[in-house]
């Protein structure tokens, strides 16, 4: 498989090819084979004329699918709306999670920001004093107090 067209267009059949991976492995082996005989015939073939001559990957992994039993296709196909289904679910849940955790740290941290009585807001600069200044401030302030 040499050209990337004939990879992309191989890429898109795989995806529509809902059957167990050795049935998938041999239908894309077959197509593989009708690709590489078609770049073979012309090897400047792009994207647009492999779809010309196999049709869209939908309709080729329809036909590809065409020949399988038709309850291993169904089988198949009710496994992988299974997975789909647990896959949605789980993203769910890490979402809801995820929403519920910022939810929570958002609640503590706007907690954290409210002030209480015992908080005190300085709204001027410090200024640098003396240890006498200091210890005067705060026998006033005792005073202020009633002697506490």
């Amino acid at each position: 498989m040499e050209h990337k067209t004939a990879q992309k267009y191989l890429n898109q059949v795989r995806h529509f090819l809902v059957c167990d991976k050795t049935d998938q492995k041999r239908l894309l082996e077959q197509c593989k084979n009708l690709i590489n005989s078609f770049q073979q015939e012309n090897p400047d073939a792009e994207f647009a004329e492999v779809v010309t001559a196999f049709g869209k990957p939908q309709d080729c992994a329809a036909d590809l699918l065409s020949t399988l039993d038709d309850t291993k296709v169904a089988a198949a196909q009710k496994k992988r709306r299974w997975f789909q289904r647990i896959a949605i679910a789980v993203v769910s849940v890490l979402i809801i999670v995820s929403v519920s955790t910022a939810v929570f740290w958002y609640s503590k941290y706007s907690y954290q920001r409210e002030f209480d009585d015992e908080f005190i807001l300085v709204i001027e600069p410090p200024v640098e004093g003396t240890l006498e200044e200091f210890w005067a401030a705060k026998e006033q302030e005792a005073q202020f107090n009633g002697g506490k």
